[in-house]
């Protein structure tokens, strides 16, 4: 039966090591940081990938420095690039774009993007 441990980290920082997962899966949690820290989430990301390994990115497509609105009772903060400083700064992190897609949602959407590792 499969097993996992939950972890409450700052993503900013991950606490594994290096090549611990042959894959990682960020869904609308890049978004939700200042847009400065970004590549080094992306860093991190690449980091503690095997080599081949994945990851499935949500990123910001449009321009939005930082935003924040209520949300139910508690505040929300947005902040990302465009879509073509969010894939450059993903490959900057040493990982290879598979693909990429532009999913709506509502009056908007996100950048998804699949990138993988290779190490040289």
């Amino acid at each position: 039966m499969p097993t996992g441990v939950w972890v409450c980290a700052d993503l900013v920082a991950l606490p594994f090591a290096d090549a611990s997962f042959d894959a990682v899966c960020s869904y609308y949690a890049i978004i939700h940081i200042p847009r400065e820290q970004h590549a080094s989430v992306l860093d991190g990301v690449a980091r503690v990938l095997r080599p081949r390994g994945l990851a499935l990115l949500c990123l910001g497509a449009v321009d939005l420095p930082a935003w924040t609105e209520q949300y139910y009772d508690a505040p929300m903060y947005w902040s990302h690039y465009v879509a073509a400083t969010s894939l450059s700064l993903v490959k900057a992190a040493g990982l290879e774009v598979v693909w990429h897609r532009w999913v709506a949602e509502g009056a908007g959407g996100h950048l998804f993007v699949l990138a993988q590792r290779y190490d040289t």
